[in-house]
């Protein structure tokens, strides 16, 4: 529990930290109505958030489908459409603009979550 187990520019979490993290995100998921075995984009950059949020959607019986931060539009609606996801998360950085144009364009995708603030996305 008290070892390192991440760290990137913005500071480290223990394994605890990181198992604490992830089920609040599991938990959340699993509140807002996804159900065990729905797949879920993940596009995030190489921080501390991806083994959360991969931890997270594994400890919540979801199904990750890994998406690269240059990923753009048509890349993500292709893996949305292609994997049948019903969530997107990433980073408001890219995200925002992104989830709007994929609720417009993905039928399935039902949520979208995004660290930060944001009026009609979810918030990590």
């Amino acid at each position: 529990g008290d070892r390192i187990a991440v760290i990137d520019d913005e500071g480290q979490l223990t394994y605890r930290e990181l198992l604490d993290a992830a089920d609040g995100i599991a938990h959340r998921l699993m509140t807002d109505g996804m159900q065990v075995g729905e797949r879920v984009v993940i596009q995030l950059s190489n921080t501390c958030r991806f083994p959360i949020v991969l931890f997270a959607t594994l400890r919540a019986g979801l199904v990750p489908i890994l998406a690269l931060p240059a990923h753009g539009l048509s890349e993500i609606k292709h893996l949305a459409q292609l994997g049948d996801a019903k969530a997107y998360i990433s980073e408001e950085i890219q995200g925002a603009a992104l989830a709007n144009n994929l609720i417009a364009n993905c039928q399935g995708l039902q949520q979208v979550y995004l660290f930060g603030e944001h009026g009609n996305h979810h918030s990590l």
